[in-house]
């Protein structure tokens, strides 16, 4: 499972959050959820869940606003419990950068001239690395995630529907860039200067205890 946040999965699923952000590690069912755990209520929301998918907002409690919770648990499921695949280059990928040893590349994603790639990658669907990037060991990018020319990251990046982080990469929507913005030696625009957005896990599954601790070295 991939760690997160509340404020961060909510982003992802495209839906507000109301109520303070959380730490996500575990999926339970409502009854028996707890503090670190995500569940999801298809009426009142009780039990120690500490953030909860539901049509209503709960004063003092994590709430995921949802019309359909089952369905938002269904797709965070999906997000915090990635498909694995065999390693190897999908033949819709476009791949002009090095790549190590077990690199999985999914399709329509593109790896820029001169991007090297680490072992045991994983390059989700529509994935676009721009040139001279480099990604560490057992990094994994979600569908849709851009690196823009330059970037030396070794995290897992969870694709967003908001542009914006410190460190000198940014996010762009699932649909996909803007004309101009992700391709490979394109021009990106800086689209904002928010909150840090990275999901602080240097493998899968592991997670860094304090997901809001600012700075670090890039990898």
């Amino acid at each position: 499972m991939i760690s997160t946040t509340a404020a961060r999965l909510a982003d992802a699923l495209g839906l507000p959050l109301v109520g303070p952000d959380r730490v996500i590690t575990a999926v339970a069912p409502l009854d028996s959820a707890g503090p670190e755990a995500l569940a999801y209520a298809e009426g009142v929301v009780s039990g120690e869940a500490g953030c909860v998918i539901a049509k209503e907002p709960v004063e003092g409690r994590a709430v995921i606003i949802a019309p359909d919770p089952k369905l938002a648990f269904i797709q965070a499921l999906n997000l915090l419990f990635p498909e694995e695949r065999a390693a190897g280059v999908h033949p819709s990928a476009v791949v002009e950068g090095q790549l190590g040893q077990g690199v999985t590349v999914g399709a329509n994603a593109v790896i820029g001239a001169g991007a090297v790639l680490g072992d045991r990658v994983w390059i989700g669907e529509g994935v676009v690395i721009g040139p001279g990037c480099r990604v560490g060991d057992d990094t994994r990018l979600f569908p849709k995630v851009v690196l823009y020319p330059g970037v030396r990251r070794r995290k897992t990046l969870p694709g967003s529907r908001r542009g914006g982080a410190r460190r000198g990469w940014l996010l762009v929507p699932p649909h996909g860039p803007r004309p101009g913005e992700g391709a490979p030696g394109g021009r990106p625009r800086d689209r904002g200067r928010g909150r840090d957005r990275r999901e602080h896990l240097h493998r899968p599954g592991v997670f860094d205890r304090d997901p809001h601790r600012p700075g670090g070295q890039a990898r």
